[in-house]
């Protein structure tokens, strides 16, 4: 029961972690990645990846690191930010719009997504009918990647406190409905969005995020076969 109350904190910790750096990067997160402390909350996922597809991670952002050193703070934030924006938020066209509801509305209609629609109202239901909801000056919508890994983080908090207090079958419900929501949302999109990061991003540091993400919610396939 210890073990299964320990995975479940650690996925808590970790989905807020990774849904961090799908936020906009401001000075408190770049002294993080600068120190080094942002990667090292990644190091526990070295035992759930494939030794091979961990290390392709890891080494994009041992990249980066090296690329960064003795960079001034400010610096550090406008290479994040530049790339940040020419991949998530434009101007211009946005090069890995971070939102599932761009990606289905593609795949249904043929053409270029849109945001929002019926897509975005899914997942919005889905939220609510969990008890989660988006603070009221969110700058995204929320179907946007951050605050669908933030809904699955709080899931996986909420579950291991029911572990503690010996609440087990609370607890399956609650990994039963994060489970679902990957299969029913994430796995439909967060594929096609990872590659596009790969493909457009101008820093390892992203390439090195987005690969992290796909692979922590597919058990720990980060390969370009996984995708």
């Amino acid at each position: 029961m210890e073990l299964a109350v320990d995975s479940a904190f650690a996925d808590a910790r970790l989905l807020g972690s990774i849904a961090r750096g799908f936020y906009r990067p401001d000075a408190c997160f770049c002294a993080d990645v600068r120190s080094g402390s942002y990667f090292r909350e990644f190091d526990m996922l070295f035992p759930s990846f494939g030794e091979s597809a961990a290390g392709g991670v890891f080494s994009l952002f041992d990249d980066f690191s090296f690329q960064i050193a003795g960079l001034p703070l400010e610096d550090l934030r406008l290479v994040l930010e530049t790339d940040y924006n020419h991949l998530f938020v434009g101007p211009g066209q946005v090069a890995a719009p971070p939102y599932e509801s761009f990606y289905l509305s593609a795949q249904q209609s043929g053409r270029r997504g849109i945001l929002r629609g019926s897509f975005e109202r899914c997942v919005t239901d889905y939220y609510s009918d969990h008890g989660f909801r988006l603070v009221d000056d969110s700058e995204f919508f929320s179907d946007h990647l951050a605050v669908e890994l933030e809904f699955l983080s709080q899931l996986s908090l909420r579950e291991a406190r029911y572990l503690q207090q010996g609440l087990n079958e609370d607890a399956d419900l609650l990994r039963n409905v994060g489970d679902r929501f990957c299969r029913e949302h994430l796995s439909l999109w967060l594929p096609l969005f990872a590659d596009r990061v790969d493909k457009e991003a101008r820093t390892s540091f992203y390439r090195a995020l987005a690969r992290l993400c796909l692979g922590f919610v597919n058990g720990g396939d980060a390969s370009d076969e996984g995708r």
